[in-house]
Parts: C-alpha cells; structure tokens; sequence
C-alpha cells in the first residue's frame, strides 16, 4: 500500500460520516483509480463507479484551477470532486449529516496532505 493509499484509508476509517473516496487521474495516459469505502455503508464501491462520467467531464477545469469544487447534493449525502495533483481528482462521498464547512475543511487537508507526499517522492 503507498502512502496516498494509507492516507485515503485513514480518511475515511476515521470519519464515520465519510462514505468512501477515490483518486482518478492519469498517469502516462494509463487511468489511476484508488478508492476506500466505508465497510458500514452499503453500495459504496458501485456508487463511486458510477461517477466516472462526471469525473471525466470536469477533470481538466478541476485540474488546472477553474473551478475550485464541484458539489452535488443527494437525498442521502453530498458528493464532493476536488482538483489533485497535477492532473487527478479527489472525490469525496458524505453523509448528510456532515456539516459542510467541517467536510470542505477536511478535504482540503487531505489534498494537502496527498499534495505533499507526491512532491515528496
């Protein structure tokens, strides 16, 4: 497991209303999808698939600084795409309990944090 993979996984394991998260990008023109779901949550695993499209339409305005964040509010929760790197995207799933400013506080945090450990390899 990389250190951005050990990052993701302590993100969501230690906060309950974080449903799952997952990195895409590219890398040499070969996709890059790592994700963590919450065990709890049912359905997680299907449900980041199917914002693949989403992620694909917004990646390159996400990516280079157009748009800061892309949120979508369910019945059920929010679904957060955040710019990653140089050319990847982080998106979050969250309940809706969550309080957004308290979850846009941690995303950027784990931006940060994934941020500095690509500089650092």
């Amino acid at each position: 497991m990389t250190k951005v993979q050990e990052l993701l996984q302590d993100f969501v394991t230690k906060n309950i209303d974080i449903q799952g998260v997952l990195i895409a990008g590219s890398q040499e023109n070969h996709p890059i999808y790592d994700f963590f779901c919450n065990e709890s949550k049912n359905n997680n695993k299907e449900i980041l698939v199917n914002f693949f499209p989403l992620i694909d339409h917004f990646q390159r305005d996400l990516t280079i600084g157009k748009v800061e964040r892309i949120i979508i509010e369910g019945e059920k929760g929010y679904c957060v795409l955040v710019g990653c790197q140089k050319s990847s995207i982080l998106l979050v799933l969250a309940d809706k309990e969550l309080v957004k400013g308290w979850l846009f506080l941690k995303i950027k945090e784990l931006v940060k944090g994934i941020n500095t450990l690509v500089i650092a390899d």
